[in-house]
């Protein structure tokens, strides 16, 4: 059975804006003859996008023929509290200076980290999940995750205990990073950011604390704005996005090292903690 025909019911296909959830996408579409009223696809901007990320969603949509919700998370006043909420946006207006992710570290009082990881949980799948409860009106469905047959480990042991169970196309059909950058190569348009060997170290949140220490020294080197603002928020909620390896300390060490850290191997840390792609 082809592995990307949609299963039972409502169907949420989660994109991240990547050329990996894009291709699962157009897979999907392929085998269905397009998508039916029961199955969106969202994508959920947390203000650190690059504007190649948004470009890139609006071409999928545009050349595509397809509706790609765009939701923002957004922390909602409620009397003296605040509560958590959400709001679609035109991909033209979507939040360029970590709007969002500003709201929901406002709403915890704190950066996140690796030990409090609120806002993947909070900006992409509980934002998707109050859409398809509150304005789609679903009761259950099945969440499309691209997540690739060699990408194991990213692989939910258990399905979640949620109104939703997550499917993985890509998984089930055995794509690997190799099946996903020739699809591309093949295609008239590209997400414009580096591919470097099956990963796109600017892809999803510029400055992820999930990313290696050698990406987000990069992000430093190459955008010093954009490390700036990881810089600033870590001053303004307290806190350490990574431990010990505050931004401040991590703009400055590249500033007075120069360009021989990033080809040393050794300098800098080269694992990643699997940056969201939700």
């Amino acid at each position: 059975m082809n592995p990307y025909i949609l299963p039972d019911g409502n169907v949420q296909i989660a994109f991240s804006g990547g050329r990996t959830s894009a291709f699962m996408l157009h897979q999907i579409m392929d085998a269905n003859g397009g998508l039916p009223d029961r199955c969106q696809v969202i994508f959920t901007n947390t203000g650190r996008e690059m504007p190649e990320t948004i470009d890139f969603v609006e071409d999928c949509s545009q050349r595509w023929g397809v509706k790609i919700w765009a939701l923002e998370y957004r922390a909602k006043t409620n009397g003296n509290e605040l509560t958590h909420g959400f709001e679609e946006v035109a991909l033209s207006n979507a939040s360029m200076d970590g709007e969002p992710f500003i709201d929901v570290m406002r709403y915890f009082g704190f950066v996140p980290n690796m030990e409090a990881d609120f806002c993947s949980h909070e900006l992409k799948t509980r934002t998707a999940k109050r859409f398809c409860a509150d304005r789609l009106g679903w009761k259950n469905w099945h969440t499309a995750l691209g997540i690739r047959s060699d990408e194991k480990g990213r692989l939910l042991k258990v399905q979640p205990r949620e109104r939703y169970r997550v499917w993985y196309p890509l998984n089930i059909a055995k794509v690997s990073k190799h099946d996903v950058a020739l699809f591309w190569r093949k295609q008239p348009f590209d997400l414009r950011l580096s591919n470097i060997k099956g990963k796109t170290p600017l892809g999803n949140c510029d400055g992820c604390f999930k990313k290696s220490e050698a990406n987000r020294a990069a992000l430093a080197r190459d955008y010093p704005k954009r490390a700036a603002w990881w810089a600033e928020q870590e001053a303004r909620f307290g806190g350490e996005f990574r431990l010990n390896q505050p931004w401040g300390s991590m703009i400055d060490y590249v500033a007075k090292q120069g360009d021989w850290i990033f080809n040393d191997e050794n300098a800098l840390c080269q694992a990643d903690g699997g940056e969201c792609t939700v």
